[in-house]
């Protein structure tokens, strides 16, 4: 299973946790997260290990990879996985060679290790998602309410297609199966999170509008990588902490909820669109490489200026921050990515 060589690119998380901790006062510190380890553990042997070894740098990262390689092997008690195998982060990792052999667990004369480690999953105390390609934008009419509500509900459903349009095309290409079963269930969350917002749009008297897409959308690797490195990365990775701000902000309770479900979901996708893009990059030539990181730069740069004009056609009550909050909460996020792509960077080099 080649998932267990996919390192995580970046920790979407933190990023998000540091930008609410600088634009909102340190509100969020009052409120501890909730923190569930699951212990892991298994065997990793034969072409699984080979894998693990070859494609990943070190010792902690060949841990945490053959971790999930005896995660996908069946390594954790059901009734201990209320994540249905999907964790924020893997901690704790150990790993044991054959007894009587080398030291180092490592060590090619090892032909099968024994791993344990917990998967960790953090549930902070906190809505727009990802477009598909060829997606056509449903036109805000109105500074409403009810409009505001028609126009998130659209995109909630026109993320349904894009995670499954992702999760088919990743088939077709021979991508890991950890990555796409991740945009399948993304596409599963994306089903609810659309009717919620449909069911508070009706309750305004409004019928939702459906999700319109070019059936000739692009499918070439650069196509697919460049989308996602800009509307996964960049886009949906900050609704993840836009989302956080609703949460708290909405006027009503009914909403507020609403936004606090959503965005747990949107955490994930976020985290899933840079895991996608450690895999796709993998996948390409150095220009193209390059052209996917010039496409992610500028979007980042446009970042506060597309945050503070979301922020400006935004009605009071639905919680988004004001146009100038929005820039420097978009400012603050950019400046996370950046400062971790840049520590990746000097890692590998």
């Amino acid at each position: 299973m080649r998932s267990a060589s996919i390192p995580p690119a970046l920790c979407l998380r933190t990023i998000v946790l540091a930008t609410l901790a600088v634009t909102l006062g340190g509100c969020w510190c009052d409120v501890p997260d909730e923190i569930r380890d699951t212990p892991i553990s298994g065997t990793v042997s034969g072409d699984e290990l080979e894998m693990v070894r070859s494609e990943n740098p070190d010792a902690p990262t060949r841990c945490v990879a053959a971790c999930r390689v005896a995660l996908a092997n069946g390594g954790v008690d059901p009734d201990d996985d209320d994540n249905n195998g999907e964790y924020d982060e893997f901690v704790n990792c150990t790993v044991q060679g054959m007894e009587g052999g080398p030291a180092d667990p490592w060590d090619p004369a090892h032909t099968e290790i024994t791993v344990s480690c917990d998967g960790r999953t953090v549930r902070p105390g906190f809505c727009t998602g990802r477009r598909p390609l060829g997606h056509h934008e449903l036109a805000m009419r109105s500074r409403s309410h009810a409009q505001w509500l028609r126009v998130h509900a659209h995109l909630e459903r026109a993320s349904i297609t894009a995670f499954e349009q992702l999760a088919v095309w990743l088939a077709n290409h021979g991508a890991p199966d950890e990555l796409r079963a991740r945009c399948v269930a993304a596409a599963a969350d994306e089903v609810v999170h659309a009717q919620l917002l449909e069911g508070l749009l009706r309750a305004e008297g409004l019928e939702p509008a459906s999700a319109l897409v070019d059936a000739g959308a692009p499918e070439d690797l650069l196509s697919v990588a460049m989308h996602n490195a800009v509307e996964g990365c960049v886009s949906e990775a900050f609704a993840a902490t836009i989302a956080a701000y609703q949460s708290e902000h909405a006027d009503s309770p009914e909403l507020r909820g609403v936004f606090a479900q959503i965005a747990q979901d949107e955490l994930r996708h976020g985290q899933l669109a840079w895991d996608l893009h450690a895999w796709f990059m993998a996948q390409l030539d150095e220009v193209s490489q390059a052209r996917v990181r010039a496409a992610q730069r500028q979007a980042m740069l446009a970042l506060a200026d597309v945050a503070a004009t979301n922020a400006a056609a935004s009605p009071a009550g639905v919680g988004w921050p004001s146009p100038e909050l929005a820039t420097i909460m978009a400012q603050s996020f950019a400046r996370g990515v950046n400062a971790q792509l840049d520590g990746a960077l000097r890692m590998a080099g």
